[in-house]
């Protein structure tokens, strides 16, 4: 997905503006990272990446299994971050 922040201008870190001052950043465990609207998230059950199903526009649910362990889940927008809010 970092093609399209690149496309749309969305600020990708400063990898993206300069190599020399690019930082490691500490890892976020899936456990703590909170779900982005539109995109897979990570199964709640065993923590790998998780399949988007389908999204329904209307009721503004995410529909998503786990390939690995066949857990499903559904997450609403109001449970996603803001993809335009800074991390």
């Amino acid at each position: 997905m970092g093609f399209l922040d690149r496309i749309l201008g969305r600020d990708v870190g400063p990898a993206a503006n300069d190599p020399d001052e690019a930082v490691d950043p500490e890892p976020i465990l899936p456990s703590e990272r909170r779900p982005v609207w539109g995109r897979p998230a990570f199964c709640p059950e065993c923590q790998k990446r998780g399949y988007l199903d389908r999204i329904d526009p209307v009721n503004r649910l995410m529909y998503q299994h786990c390939p690995a362990c066949f857990h499903k889940w559904i997450i609403s927008e109001a449970d996603t971050e803001d993809e335009s809010r800074p991390l």
